[in-house]
């Protein structure tokens, strides 16, 4: 892992900032299951659930980008969601994350215990994302 210096992961953030801000709909973080494209390749199923993220979508402090809480959402699809891309509201593509459990090493940790291979997540149920930090 690199570890950048503040100013620059203030940068970094901005950048991210103004991408998922870019254009007149808010940014979206969709989950999903599987196996991940390349970058920036389309998604080849379709995601578990995807959240609308705020505008603007946070704020950049020293320790990154911290996103504005989405709302809670209900899962659309039942899976083992694995990873996770932000988009903006357009479509256009700003970057793909893992996704695992708390304990996990993911980039994405949700507040569940899982299993070695990503976290269960069932279709009809809610999801609350109460922090986002993007380091």
């Amino acid at each position: 892992m690199i570890v950048y210096s503040t100013a620059v992961r203030r940068a970094r953030a901005a950048a991210v900032l103004g991408a998922l801000d870019a254009g007149s709909a808010p940014a979206k973080l969709a989950i999903y299951a599987g196996v991940p494209p390349s970058a920036g390749a389309p998604a080849p199923e379709l995601p578990l659930i995807t959240f609308t993220l705020a505008r603007p979508v946070g704020e950049v402090t020293d320790a990154g980008l911290v996103l504005v809480p989405p709302a809670e959402t209900v899962l659309l699809r039942t899976g083992v969601a694995t990873w996770a891309r932000l988009s903006t509201g357009a479509d256009a593509w700003v970057g793909d994350a893992t996704v695992g459990d708390k304990d996990s090493g993911a980039d994405l940790k949700l507040g569940v215990v899982g299993g070695p291979n990503g976290v269960m997540l069932y279709a009809g149920g809610l999801l609350r994302l109460p922090s986002l930090i993007l380091r």
